[in-house]
């Protein structure tokens, strides 16, 4: 439709001024004729906007979701690592421990 009105509102005397002089209610629906067509315009330009936004904002919260998971299991990891470590050095205190006790038994 705005397609359609787009060769009459280029007319020169088709505007809301002219129209009035010949009918007040002509006049004041060219004037919502024409504020439709602009938000036409405008729509035409949000609207992907808007698309763009609610897209954005999905891949944003799949993204904190999978963040918190792999956060998690940081934390899981970290927790290993920090009980291996402490196995490692009961391990490696162990070890000194028989070593230096192989080696006394040695000189006896």
């Amino acid at each position: 439709m705005v397609r359609d009105l787009g060769k009459y509102t280029k007319e020169s005397n088709f505007d809301p001024e002219h129209v009035t002089v010949v009918s007040k209610a002509g006049g004041g629906l060219l004037t919502w004729v024409f504020a439709m067509i602009n938000y036409n315009a405008v729509a035409r330009t949000v609207n992907p906007k808007r698309a763009a936004v609610a897209s954005a904002e999905k891949t944003l919260r799949m993204s904190e979701k999978e963040l918190v998971k792999t956060k998690k299991a940081v934390g899981e990891l970290n927790a290993q690592l920090a009980d291996l470590r402490s196995k490692f050095e009961a391990s490696t205190a162990e070890q000194k421990r028989l070593k230096d006790e192989a080696t006394l038994m040695e000189r006896r």
